[in-house]
């Protein structure tokens, strides 16, 4: 899927913006199994999801499992704020659109990579980056 830039509005931050929309697919414990970049004018968030869940095979979930949108919001929130926040995606300096996708992967394996390491080392919260803070 190759991302074009745009200009829109985000309800939850009351605000217009100029960029692309990250869209993630979350176990429950934070660990990213899919993702997507997308232009945040042309369709929404809703549409955007169906499209990578059904266009893309590898985001898709195994037979079984439901697939959640949206009611877990504060959950994908605190998702969100670990990758802008504490991982620097907000401000990734990516200009175009390799660039882009590569500061983008950078944090989510990085994220996956502590919550793995968390699991490992059995600590309580597995989301958790603290302790990788410096």
């Amino acid at each position: 899927m190759y991302v074009w830039a745009g200009y829109g509005y985000c309800p939850s931050h009351c605000r217009w913006y100029w960029g692309a929309k990250l869209l993630l697919i979350c176990t429950c414990d934070g660990t990213v199994t899919g993702f997507g970049l997308a232009n945040p004018k042309l369709y929404g968030e809703r549409e955007q999801a169906r499209q990578i869940l059904e266009h893309q095979p590898a985001n898709r979930a195994a037979p079984g499992p439901a697939v959640v949108t949206d009611w877990l919001r504060q959950r994908v929130e605190a998702i969100i704020w670990a990758l802008k926040h504490q991982l620097g995606l907000e401000y990734h300096g990516g200009r175009v659109s390799a660039g882009l996708w590569a500061r983008v992967l950078q944090r989510l394996l990085a994220l996956n990579a502590c919550i793995w390491h968390n699991w490992m080392i059995g600590a309580p919260v597995k989301r958790s980056l603290i302790a990788y803070d410096q």
